[in-house]
């Protein structure tokens, strides 16, 4: 008689088998079906076992057939899965099923019987294979991020799901836009921390990776300046206004170019010409840290002065006089006149000396060139009468004594004043309406509209021979001013030039080591950039830009005084006997040789405006005229307290 055995089904923990209902085996043996799965998820696989009992007297033997089907219940069409001996009622396994998709799959197992045992019907068994596991991970991971930033995530895995998103853990600091491109945005500061997720694909399911947390800093902000001028003026300014994407409130404003602009606090100022370059600035805020913007730059121009004006239109106007225009500016630019008259007045290489040439209305405009920093400007003309002028001139004597004659005007003197050094020459402003006096020591006196310029008393200097500390080497013998009238030179006996006021220094006696006589004379040139020096050894030197024109022979007799014709292209050297010797454009008009002697010698001589003619002066006051020098008046029979040392004559 044949037993029947109960079937045992093992499976392995992770794998749920199903169980079907089998047709009835033969009365004599009985299988029991045991698929194995050795992998439970993709890429799975499996193999079968089996027993197989029989008859209570006998272990079967004999031959089982194992069938591999994809899907559960044994219902498709099943491949051989291996026939195998059964040995004492075990058999063999099946072969491997490998590779396997997630799914069910079954085996069957059918005993081919062994004589005594009969064959079996097929016994199915069931069993499945899960989705693996993949690995997550954001490929382009931060390692820090600013505030306001973002990234869009790029994703690997080794899964085949191709659905993948990104959760924040740290909602407040970095949010997730999942909406394709999935995005991150820094929201806050602190640790980011991301989880990246895969969606289940076909072989693999879905998964999520915690990735390592960075942080998010303060960003730096972009500012800058919105109400940046197109274009600025010298001396003007503008007050910033500010833009930025950070959270700081607090902004100020740094100059690239302090020489041509400058900022304090929120004021930038426009202080030279060229190009302004500023950067904007902001401070520290919650999110974002302190910043400062690109260069904004702009052009500063030069400003356009105010109108300029003629200050010191002189009231009267002489002909054959002058003046020194005084042009009122606020530019930087130089200073000059035109003249629309040139009849009546002439204006000098300078362009401020202005000398009346002629009688009527003088017609003048003042201009400011362009400066550094301004524009050039011109005024309106302004216009003044020049009188026509009647010859005249000054005498002066050794005690300060002044001697008006003609219309040359009394503008005060030193007579009757006891003086510390003798007066020893006079000279007039362009104008006419004033003049200065000199004496041996350097003391100057000025009066009517001459300007004091300094004295060599002034610079702590002693007379000459008084043999105290800083005493002068020789005594000044006289002075010219400049062709400006705003300066002055002194000379001395030795040569020593001296200078005050814009008259410039070009040299002396000493300075070329020394001279042939004393000097007795200085006369300017034309532009004010020379001079000339005469001693009485009839000596004559240049100095700057003054041309030489000769010198007479040495003689016996010693030159006392000398004059340059008006346009300094020449000039008249006068002798103690009178004699007087022309050089250069100078002209022959005579001399007054045989009417002076050693009891009353020649002095001084001073020519007429037009430099058509001079007068010669002597010791007691007399005047000899030469040439269109009209005799006007002299002091010979007055009984002078002091000699008459200089004159000066139109």
């Amino acid at each position: 008689m044949k037993t029947r055995l109960a079937a045992i089904t093992a499976l392995t923990a992770v794998l749920v088998s199903a169980f079907f209902a089998l047709p009835a085996a033969a009365a004599n043996s009985t299988v029991v079906n045991t698929p194995v799965v050795t992998v439970t998820v993709y890429p799975g696989s499996a193999y079968d076992t089996a027993t197989v009992t029989g008859d209570v007297n006998s272990s079967p033997g004999g031959t089982l057939s194992y069938t591999f089907f994809t899907g559960s219940g044994c219902t498709n069409s099943g491949s051989d899965a291996g026939t195998v001996p059964v040995s004492d009622g075990t058999a063999l396994s099946s072969t491997t099923e490998g590779s396997l998709a997630p799914g069910s799959y079954s085996f069957d197992a059918t005993y081919l019987g062994d004589g005594v045992n009969d064959a079996s019907l097929p016994v199915c068994e069931s069993f499945t294979i899960g989705q693996a596991t993949p690995t997550v991970s954001i490929t382009n991971l931060p390692t820090s991020g600013s505030y306001g930033g973002s990234f869009q995530p790029t994703f690997t895995t080794n899964g085949d799901g191709t659905a993948f998103s990104v959760t924040s853990t740290s909602p407040t600091v970095c949010s997730v836009d999942n909406t394709a491109p999935i995005t991150v945005n820094y929201i806050g500061l602190g640790s980011c921390d991301l989880t990246a997720n895969v969606a289940a694909g076909t072989n693999y399911g879905a998964a999520s990776d915690p990735q390592a947390p960075f942080t998010i800093g303060q960003a730096t902000p972009t500012v800058s300046i919105t109400n940046l001028p197109t274009r600025g003026s010298y001396g003007g300014s503008f007050q910033p206004t500010f833009t930025t994407n950070g959270d700081g409130t607090a902004f100020s404003v740094t100059s690239n170019t302090p020489g041509v602009c400058t900022s304090s606090g929120l004021l930038v100022t426009y202080v030279g010409v060229g190009v302004c370059s500023l950067n904007a600035q902001v401070a520290d805020g919650l999110n974002y840290v302190a910043g400062s913007g690109a260069a904004q730059t702009f052009t500063v121009g030069r400003a356009t002065p105010p109108t300029p004006t003629i200050t010191n239109i002189p009231s009267p106007a002489n002909e054959f006089f002058g003046f020194t225009a005084i042009v009122n500016r606020s530019g930087d630019g130089a200073t000059s006149v035109t003249s629309n008259t040139p009849g009546v007045c002439r204006v000098g290489s300078n362009g401020l000396t202005v000398t009346f040439v002629g009688f009527g209305t003088c017609s003048l405009t003042p201009n400011v060139s362009q400066g550094t920093n301004y524009q050039a400007i011109s005024g309106s003309p302004q216009t003044f009468l020049v009188e026509e002028a009647s010859h005249g001139y000054w005498l002066v004597g050794s005690d300060g004594g002044i001697f008006s004659f003609g219309t040359a005007g009394f503008h005060g003197s030193m007579g009757g004043t006891p003086l510390q050094r003798p007066v020893v020459g006079i000279t007039p402003t362009s104008t006419g309406n004033g003049y200065w006096l000199v004496a041996s020591d350097g003391g100057l006196f000025s009066f009517g509209d001459s300007a004091y310029y300094g004295s060599l008393p002034g610079l702590g200097f002693h007379p000459a021979g008084s043999r105290l500390p800083q005493s002068l080497n020789a005594p000044i013998v006289g002075m010219v001013p400049t062709v400006t009238g705003q300066g002055y030179f002194m000379v001395a006996s030795d040569g020593g030039v001296f200078a005050f006021g814009d008259a410039q220094f070009e040299g002396s006696c000493p300075g070329i080591g020394g001279c042939a006589g004393a000097a007795v004379a200085v006369m300017p040139d034309r532009t004010g950039m020379g001079y000339w020096l005469v001693t009485n050894e009839g000596a004559v030197y240049a100095f700057g830009d003054a041309s030489f024109y000769g010198a007479p022979p040495s003689s016996s007799v010693h030159v006392v005084d000398a004059v340059a014709t008006p346009d300094g292209h020449g000039y008249w050297l006068l002798y103690a006997n009178g004699v007087v010797s022309p050089f250069g454009d100078a002209g022959t008009f005579g001399n007054p040789a045989g009417y002076v002697n050693g009891f009353n010698p020649a002095t001084a001589i001073f020519r007429t405006a037009d430099g058509q003619g001079y007068w010669v002066a002597a010791a007691r006051g007399d005047v000899f005229t030469y040439g269109d020098a009209p005799y006007l008046g002299g002091m010979s029979a007055a009984g002078l307290n002091g000699q008459i040392i200089a004159g000066y004559g139109f």
